[in-house]
């Protein structure tokens, strides 16, 4: 079963995002300790479209939640895809934060896709038809 909702991506909407992926994550049947470590991962992901995507004027932001209740076997888990228009952006293909240097020694950035990379099981990006699609995984059996 999957669930899809598109957004208006602004800040003031980011609630209402945050929203639909709880209430989605319950329907799917995502246990509620995972919820929390899924909302993190997932705003962090929905303020950089929200930040960067667009420029030049307002956007959208396509959000879909599939996944297997939580009763299923060990391989249960669930994903979340994120989709704009917005310009090119290639999370993953940026360098990781030095985490070993001092906060005040490491340049601003990156940690959001850090969390994100860390949270989740598995995270892939591909641009498709002028469109950003960032997939995310979790499985619950690592939750």
């Amino acid at each position: 079963m999957a669930v899809e909702a598109n957004f208006p991506a602004r800040l003031e909407d980011l609630a209402d995002m945050m929203s639909f992926l709880e209430e989605s994550g319950g329907a799917l049947g995502v246990p509620a300790g995972l919820q929390a470590k899924l909302a993190l991962a997932c705003e962090e992901a929905f303020v950089n479209v929200i930040s960067y995507a667009y420029p030049d004027g307002e956007g959208s932001l396509r959000i879909a939640v599939e996944g297997a209740p939580s009763g299923d076997p060990p391989s249960a888990g669930v994903e979340i895809v994120l989709t704009d228009s917005g310009i090119p952006f290639d999370p993953l293909a940026r360098q990781m934060p030095d985490t070993s240097l001092a906060p005040e020694d490491r340049p601003i950035g990156g940690l959001g896709i850090l969390l994100i990379r860390r949270t989740m099981d598995e995270v892939r990006y591909r641009r498709e038809n002028g469109r950003n699609i960032l997939t995310m995984r979790k499985r619950f059996a690592d939750s």
